[in-house]
């Protein structure tokens, strides 16, 4: 008889086990499904998300593309990095080609964040068409830009020539500040910047008070910021005063501090490249040809004109302190 009973307590104990064994097995299948289920639903909508913005970059709705990039559901989305500075910079160069003026530096900065000798995807062959047309568009630009200031500076001098005797640059400069002839006092220092601290600061000085006679209030704040607030010399209390009337002394610090990060990026970004028409001459030197061999300067009537000298016959040739030409 307790064999008996003995029999059938363990026959139920079997029974027990292999129904909890199943249970747990099939709790771990339904956690297994469930969880490929929701890497599965993930990947979709990520699919999803890139494809929305990939279908408003093909309808150049660049805004919205931006507006949508910005969100935080899309910044898992694959190559995002590559596509936010794509967009971002398309859509400035939008924005800015409507209300005819554009600022091309900052949008290049902007696309040379993307690496295209990594980067492989949809957009590769977009990308490099649109760097490769702001290049030339910007080159063309800044060629008609100094062509014409060359041509006004030659045209201005001429005039000079006619109404006043010859006096010695301190003296042009001196009439010139008591006139307040700005565009005369840029065009007696830009050769001079390179080299002489003061007359770089009085340029960026004139530089600023052009663009606010023509209504370019970004441009007069990026020369007053390149002036620091401690800087001493001849024409301190001038530049300081004209600050001051802008905006505080503690704003103006602030605003020299985040002007050095942004050189400090740009310079990081620009030493990668060579030189190109529209540098400065402190720009070529930053550039991957670095200084030259040799300078030969030739200093004509109306401008200053420098060819510098490289190894392996390369040289790049300047008007005005901006290259003009460059042979390799």
């Amino acid at each position: 008889m307790k064999r008996s009973i003995t029999v059938v307590l363990s026959l139920i104990c079997l029974i027990i086990f292999v129904v909890g064994c199943n249970n747990v097995q099939s709790i771990e299948e339904k956690e297994t499904t469930v969880n490929v289920t929701m890497e599965k639903e993930t990947t979709d909508k990520l699919t999803i998300e890139k494809e929305t913005i990939l279908s408003l970059i093909s309808s150049e709705k660049w805004g919205e593309a931006k507006l949508n990039l910005a969100k935080p559901d899309f910044k898992d989305i694959e190559n995002y990095q590559e596509i936010f500075a794509y967009v971002d910079a398309k859509n400035d160069y939008e924005n800015e080609k409507a209300s005819g003026k554009i600022s091309y530096e900052p949008i290049v900065m902007k696309l040379n964040l993307i690496d295209l000798d990594t980067y492989n995807g949809k957009l590769k062959d977009e990308i490099t068409v649109f760097k490769e047309e702001l290049d030339h568009e910007k080159n063309e630009y800044y060629k008609a830009f100094y062509a014409k200031k060359r041509e006004e500076g030659e045209q201005k001098q001429k005039e000079l020539d006619k109404i006043y005797k010859r006096v010695s640059e301190e003296d042009k400069l001196k009439e010139a500040m008591s006139n307040k002839d700005y565009n005369e006092i840029a065009r007696l220092l830009v050769s001079k910047i390179d080299y002489n601290v003061e007359s770089k600061m009085l340029y960026y000085f004139a530089e600023s008070q052009l663009s606010r006679k023509e209504g370019d209030s970004d441009m007069m704040m990026h020369y007053l910021e390149s002036i620091p607030v401690a800087y001493v010399g001849k024409y301190s209390d001038l530049f300081l005063k004209t600050k001051l009337k802008i905006q505080t002394k503690d704003k103006w610090i602030e605003a020299e501090r985040d002007m050095v990060r942004h050189k400090a990026e740009y310079e990081k970004i620009f030493s990668k490249v060579p030189p190109a028409i529209g540098m400065t001459a402190s720009e070529v030197r930053e550039s991957s040809w670095g200084g030259p061999d040799q300078i030969n300067k030739t200093t004509y009537e109306f401008g200053v004109h420098e060819q510098w000298v490289y190894s392996n016959y390369r040289y790049v040739y300047f008007e005005e302190g901006i290259v003009t030409t460059i042979q390799e």
